[in-house]
């Protein structure tokens, strides 16, 4: 009874396609059908047998040495939250959407995936609360960008929950930037990537998967 997404529940390659992972995710467990609606002709029924395994996604590590300049290029990409468009700043390094920190906070703020952030200065560790809510500086999701940028690989540890989690993070003018889904696999949502649109959903109702 649900009518699948083009591009963000699937995709159309020729006469290949190809359900995402992200709503199959989504399915419960035993048997689910797939109408595959035809402009003529019958219309094929996919029989799935859903099962579900336990799947441990695991945050990148850092893989340079803290201190290392590395070269950073502005995004463009559309960002989906809600089904509302939105564009953010953001930078691509190694072929992946690094996002400030405190800008994933103010996109977050209010959802069921909010979380609040605080700075502990005896450890220099930052502490992610899920469920807080997030205290905006005022600058969030503003675009202060320009090309070239330098981003300098960062030793700053978060805290999630209270516990330490090593994850790769950069410093950009000052502030930290965390891979997109590496805060998806911390805060356990969906990011889908449409890579002919750019496009970028965030669903905040179903689990992180790949």
């Amino acid at each position: 009874g649900n009518k699948l997404k083009k591009d963000t529940d699937y995709t159309v390659d020729g006469d290949t396609i190809t359900i995402k992972g992200s709503y199959l995710s989504t399915l419960p467990e035993g048997k689910q059908e797939l109408v595959f609606e035809m402009s003529g002709g019958e219309d094929p029924v996919l029989t799935l047998t859903v099962t579900k395994e336990e799947i441990t996604y695991t945050v990148l590590q850092p893989t340079r040495p803290a201190g290392t300049k590395v070269d950073a290029v502005k995004t463009k990409n559309t960002l989906v939250l809600n089904g509302k468009e939105m564009s953010f700043p953001a930078v691509n390094i190694d072929g992946w959407n690094w996002l400030k920190l405190r800008d994933v906070a103010m996109l977050l703020n209010g959802t069921e995936k909010t979380f609040s952030l605080a700075y502990d200065p005896a450890t220099n560790i930052v502490d992610i609360t899920t469920g807080g809510a997030y205290t905006p500086l005022g600058d969030e999701l503003q675009d202060a960008l320009t090309n070239p940028v330098t981003a300098i690989a960062s030793p700053q540890q978060i805290r999630l929950n209270g516990e330490t989690v090593a994850v790769a993070a950069y410093n950009i003018n000052g502030y930290n930037y965390f891979r997109l889904r590496d805060v998806a696999i911390l805060l356990n949502f969906g990011v889908d990537f449409a890579e002919e649109t750019g496009v970028i959903t965030l669903n905040l109702t179903a689990p992180y998967a790949e």
